[in-house]
């Protein structure tokens, strides 16, 4: 189990570092300060951050949402509170940024689900007008190689449409995969085979301790329903998502196409 404090302690350097730009410190941290006990990074290469979020996928399809949930939404939570405390500390040395109004501030709702003592904090100054994201997510994770924000697997393999050209892409993760276990073909879940509205439910669960709006695209099939999408829209609010992105298959030209994994058969879907 990570200690918690190391994290909270290596988000506050960074932040500082980076001046409250919270994408670049979460590059750095994954290179280079987040350890365990023992000096080891964690979650040190792109395998690793794929593989947790695969198993932790395969846990929300089985049935484990709640816990899932709460494993993120406690983890958000503690980098929530770190990155504010920073940012507090950053306004009294620095001061706070031009707009901050301590009064509107103080009557935001995500300002109130903190702490009682760094809402009183948070009165006296703030450096940042928005501190938390979850990113990346589509092309440019790709480019990073990293997961891919909190969502799924898009597709073990699939086809990427760009400049006129189409390339055949397989998921970093499946070729280490593959190469380990002698060609298996792993039966792990994606995008087309998570329930939608637990996509939803897992957003909301992690926006209560993230400022910003949160990039998730949900998936659906071209077969479903405008009832299903109007639900999904509906749930999304009610739940308290900042946005959302609802895709359904053949409503725009394709981008990217889902295959069956390399050295699977397209019509069997068999080794």
């Amino acid at each position: 189990m990570p200690r918690w404090y190391a994290r909270e302690e290596a988000l506050r350097l960074a932040l500082n570092f980076f001046q409250g730009d919270e994408l670049r410190a979460s590059v750095f941290l994954h290179r280079y300060a987040l350890k365990d006990p023992e000096g080891r990074l964690l979650e040190a290469t792109p395998e690793e951050m794929w593989q947790r979020l695969v198993q932790g996928v395969t846990r929300v399809e089985k049935g484990a949402t709640q816990e899932f949930s709460w494993l993120f939404s406690d983890f958000r939570f503690r980098i929530k509170e770190a990155a504010y405390w920073e940012s507090t500390r950053l306004a009294r040395q620095r001061g706070s940024f031009p707009a901050f109004d301590p009064k509107e501030h103080i009557k935001s709702p995500f300002i109130q689900s903190l702490p009682e003592a760094l809402i009183q904090a948070v009165e006296k100054g703030l450096r940042n007008a928005a501190l938390l994201s979850i990113a990346p997510t589509g092309s440019i994770s790709i480019l990073a190689g990293v997961t891919s924000g909190i969502e799924p697997i898009f597709a073990l393999t699939y086809l990427r449409h760009a400049g006129g050209q189409v390339f055949l892409a397989e998921h970093p993760l499946l070729k280490r995969y593959r190469r380990e276990r002698g060609g298996e073909v792993p039966d792990w879940p994606t995008a087309h085979t998570v329930d939608p509205f637990q996509r939803v439910h897992l957003q909301a669960t992690l926006q209560r301790h993230v400022d910003q709006s949160i990039s998730s695209t949900v998936n659906l099939p071209r077969e479903t329903p405008k009832e299903v999408v109007e639900n999904l829209f509906l749930t999304a609010w009610k739940e308290g998502c900042k946005g959302i992105t609802v895709f359904r298959e053949g409503s725009r030209e394709e981008v990217i196409e889902p295959l069956p994994p390399v050295g699977v058969c397209t019509f069997c879907r068999t080794a």
